[in-house]
């Protein structure tokens, strides 16, 4: 993401902060992009259910405008009133990997793109049919892949933090724990095939603590 659009939340978080809401238009973010969107909102519901270091939700949709050019709206819901100094660093990377995410959803044209749950994370063969469906795996790869350089983390790091909030979402809804870890780890397996086939200098931290690149992964490493 650029650094207009990281300048920007630094201004937003003011607004933010004071009434508990922003909406804003970022112009041409990056090549080929008309703007992102990007929405703010405080929403004390979720925070039984977000990490205590990453205490939002965040919904990306792509779109094009007339002309052909990117449009990205970003959707963020946070369980604080105010976004906090230590917050800033860790949100523009998160908001960064959701614009590329769209970004790639964008770049693989009009064939049939994968159908959320929505609050539906009770719905096992939905849930599995969303997260395995191939054009969801390339951009959550995308995302994770460009979130783990600017953050300086393995790629399993981001990866573990996105099925940590599945496991939570389908555990909520009462599915059965071997359900859970059975999806939980054919996404793990179908998002590291493709990240070794597309990124094979990704770094994954194996159980045992070992770094070892993509394409020299030898099983799974969880």
């Amino acid at each position: 993401m650029s650094k207009l659009l990281f300048q920007r939340l630094h201004l937003l978080r003011k607004q933010y902060n004071r009434t508990g809401e922003v909406t804003t238009t970022v112009k041409s973010p990056e090549p080929g992009m008309e703007y992102v969107q990007l929405i703010l909102k405080y929403d004390p519901d979720i925070e039984p259910h977000v990490p205590v270091k990453e205490p939002w939700v965040h919904r990306g949709q792509s779109g094009r405008t007339a002309d052909g050019k990117e449009a990205v709206r970003l959707t963020y819901r946070f369980a604080h009133p105010v976004i906090d100094d230590w917050m800033l660093e860790p949100l523009s990377h998160d908001m960064a990997g959701v614009v590329r995410h769209e970004l790639e959803h964008g770049a693989q044209g009009d064939a049939t793109h994968a159908t959320s749950p929505g609050g539906d994370w009770g719905n096992v063969e939905k849930v599995r049919a969303y997260l395995l469906h191939p054009r969801e795996v390339e951009a959550f790869t995308t995302q994770v892949y460009l979130q783990s350089k600017r953050e300086g983390v393995p790629i399993t790091v981001l990866i573990g933090r996105k099925t940590d909030r599945l496991e939570k979402a389908m555990r909520r809804r009462d599915v059965d724990i071997q359900v859970v870890r059975s999806v939980v780890n054919e996404y793990r397996k179908a998002v590291t095939e493709y990240a070794a086939k597309r990124y094979p200098t990704a770094k994954f931290q194996t159980s045992s603590g070992k770094t070892v690149l993509a394409r020299d992964l030898r099983g799974p490493w969880w």
